[in-house]
């Protein structure tokens, strides 16, 4: 599924992925990439404003969802439909249904492979993992996921040291 391979490059919540419409994603100029697609959205639970520069595999993921076809104001990833958006209720529900039926499909996938369960929300834990172990400043990925406090993006830093701390007790005799 193309939100999967997207969400472990930009670890959105999995509402804010399906609401994104094309309109939020922008063309942008980088001085050593050349061409590359950017994330700007505000957040749903927190309001906050993020700036994403896409890697190139999300924004391959974009552009197979047929990004360049798409109306300013389509979603990237249509699995809502517009009537969805009628109401903030209503918009709720739909995504409420939507999140269990994606993490369904999320858990048949692990099962088939022989992994453990994960969830959407696991994704977005794993962006924020990956970063925190390649030495991301907290700071830069609390911007990034769009924590409105930078406490929440320390349990990522945290979970690394409980990780580290367990992996050197195998040394003990």
């Amino acid at each position: 599924m193309l939100i999967i391979r997207f969400n472990l490059h930009v670890g959105m919540r999995i509402g804010d992925i399906f609401t994104l419409r094309k309109n939020q994603i922008q063309e942008d100029h980088h001085r050593s990439r050349g061409t590359v697609l950017r994330l700007v959205k505000t957040t749903s639970k927190t309001e906050t404003d993020i700036n994403i520069l896409l890697t190139s595999q999300a924004a391959e993921q974009v552009i197979t969802s047929g990004y360049y076809d798409k109306k300013e104001n389509d979603l990237i990833f249509p699995w809502l439909n517009e009537e969805d958006f009628r109401e903030e209720f209503v918009l709720y529900k739909a995504i409420s249904s939507k999140t269990a039926y994606f993490n369904k499909v999320l858990s048949t996938i692990c099962e088939k492979v022989g992994i453990k369960h994960i969830s959407s929300h696991s994704l977005r834990h794993t962006f924020c993992t990956t970063l925190v172990s390649k030495g991301v400043p907290v700071t830069s990925i609390a911007k990034l996921v769009g924590h409105s406090d930078i406490s929440t993006t320390m349990i990522y830093a945290q979970i690394l040291q409980e990780t580290a701390d367990d992996a050197i007790s195998v040394l003990e005799v």
